[in-house]
């Protein structure tokens, strides 16, 4: 159970709780469809917060810039997209990620697995600085009852943690947040317009799912492989990653020429409405594209199995821009 924060009063005023509400909604849009796989399931209590204060001069300021692309600068700190704002310490943070300095050579994969060695050698160009992190630019679709368009930022550090700023509609409204792990813990905040909150979600079940949604994502950073455990054959590659107490393991279908083809994984999750649990996350790689000396999935299909026969996708995207650092 979740406790959502809707809504802020016009003026500003103090209470010594939160007051409680009975709510129910249901959107089509569980762990995995959390804007982009994470986790969202609605049908929860919800516990309307009164103490909210109003919002600085320079934070209302930063509120009335448009959520959809735009970026906020406070000084010189990193840009943070507006539907970040909330987190733009967190944002900052994982924007000093930075890789080992090295570049990357054909033998540091000698070691790996042989569908391991064949991936990377084909998503990362001999001389590739080694890069920890990437800043990607996304597009595309999320089923929100119906499918609806999105465009998303995410900064991306595997085996440290992601922020994933994005922006849809449902009707005529927009409906900005993110979703992020960091420090060990998951977090989801959206809010209509960038303004009003509508849903909050955090807890281990958040965390355990973001947890297994970062350890997925790993493959749009190749140089992380050393972060890894690797095991596999000549066609599948496994990968493990530890972060803090989570331990998730990934693996990945490798076609004969080093193409990444797949990613599949037994992730924590409820989708659909089922109860917490372990649940088969398949990611389909319908393209590739370079950027810069790395070649990553750049158009995906993402679905859960519940084994009940249904149709689990529920998220489709581009990577349009990929920055490594």
């Amino acid at each position: 159970m979740y406790l959502f924060r809707l809504g802020r009063p016009s003026t500003p005023r103090r209470h010594p709780r939160p007051t409680e509400i009975s709510y129910s909604a249901t959107i089509d849009y569980s762990i995995g469809k959390d804007t982009g796989p994470g986790i969202m399931c609605w049908n929860q209590r919800v516990s309307a917060h009164p103490t909210d204060e109003a919002p600085s001069p320079s934070e209302a300021s930063s509120r009335a810039e448009p959520t959809g692309g735009g970026f906020v600068r406070i000084g010189r700190a990193p840009a943070v997209p507006c539907a970040a704002h909330h987190v733009g310490a967190h944002w900052r943070a994982l924007s000093e990620v930075k890789g080992t300095g090295k570049r990357f050579a054909p033998a540091m994969t000698a070691s790996l697995p042989p569908a391991a060695r064949r991936w990377i050698d084909h998503a990362v160009a001999e001389g590739t600085p080694m890069a920890a992190a990437a800043r990607l630019e996304i597009s595309g679709e999320i089923r929100l009852g119906s499918w609806r368009p999105f465009t998303a930022v995410q900064l991306l550090a595997p085996a440290t943690g992601f922020i994933w700023a994005a922006t849809t509609r449902i009707g005529p409204m927009p409906v900005s947040g993110y979703d992020r792990f960091t420090d060990g813990c998951g977090e989801m905040l959206w809010r209509i317009g960038g303004i009003i909150p509508v849903m909050s979600a955090d807890g281990p079940d958040v965390s355990d799912s973001a947890a297994g949604r970062l350890a997925g994502e790993s493959i749009f950073v190749p140089t992380s492989f050393p972060l890894a455990r690797w095991r596999g054959d000549e066609f599948v590659a496994s990968a493990t990653w530890t972060v803090d107490r989570h331990k998730e393991t990934v693996r990945l279908d490798v076609a004969d020429d080093g193409a990444l083809c797949g990613v599949r994984m037994l992730r924590w999750g409820n989708p659909d409405n089922h109860e917490f649990g372990r649940y088969p996350f398949i990611v389909a790689v319908e393209a590739e594209r370079r950027f810069g000396g790395m070649t990553i999935a750049s158009r995906i299909r993402a679905s859960w199995d519940t084994g009940t026969g249904g149709d689990g996708e529920f998220f489709r995207a581009e990577i349009t821009s990929a920055d490594f650092f």
